[in-house]
């Protein structure tokens, strides 16, 4: 009976550490999988819905960088993402206007729920890291960020004109910041 018990809570605890560390962890394959499926293929009112909510994350992510961050380098280059990020979500909003549903729910909680706890996830680990350590977790943070913009705007099944010309400038630019981050990522790697 003895073994039993003491079976049971080794189980239990190896289980709920299991769980902590993945609940710690800012994004699970499976769920960034899942995220993936959701966020394909979105047509034009989901798609700026969904975009805005990631630009606004975006922001939040760049403004805690330039707020805590160590490196004068990183700082400089968060506060270009942010920029671009603020003139594309200003961009996206106009957008809005013309397509219904762009600025009300986008009949899917499950994708904002999922936007918000991807948020969440991303903001905490910055939240909770400072000066050099900010720097790194921001870097790898922000490159993940895009990349699932990236994915999620050449996936879109867009028909209004100037939105597909929008979101082809989007990709371009955030293209361009994902080479920035990964040549920033790798010097901070090496100087770590």
């Amino acid at each position: 009976m003895k073994f039993h018990v003491a079976l049971f809570i080794v189980t239990t605890t190896i289980a709920a550490g299991s769980a902590a560390a993945q609940s710690q962890k800012p994004t699970d394959p499976s769920h960034d999988s899942q995220h993936h499926q959701m966020m394909q293929g979105l047509t034009d009112a989901p798609f700026i819905q969904m975009m805005s909510k990631h630009h606004q994350q975006g922001i939040e992510m760049a403004r805690t960088e330039e707020e805590r961050g160590a490196s004068a380098s990183v700082k400089q280059l968060a506060t270009k993402i942010r920029q671009s990020q603020e003139k594309e979500l200003a961009e996206l909003k106009g957008h809005s206007e013309h397509h219904a549903g762009a600025t009300g729910t986008s009949g899917s909680s499950e994708h904002d729920k999922m936007m918000d706890q991807q948020g969440q996830a991303m903001m905490s680990s910055l939240k909770s890291a400072s000066g050099a350590a900010l720097d790194h977790a921001f870097l790898e943070q922000m490159a993940k960020h895009h990349q699932m913009a990236i994915s999620m705007t050449e996936s879109a099944k867009l028909q209004d004109p100037a939105l597909k010309t929008l979101a082809q400038k989007m990709i371009a630019g955030q293209r361009q910041e994902l080479n920035e981050l990964k040549k920033e990522l790798s010097s901070h790697g090496a100087a770590k």
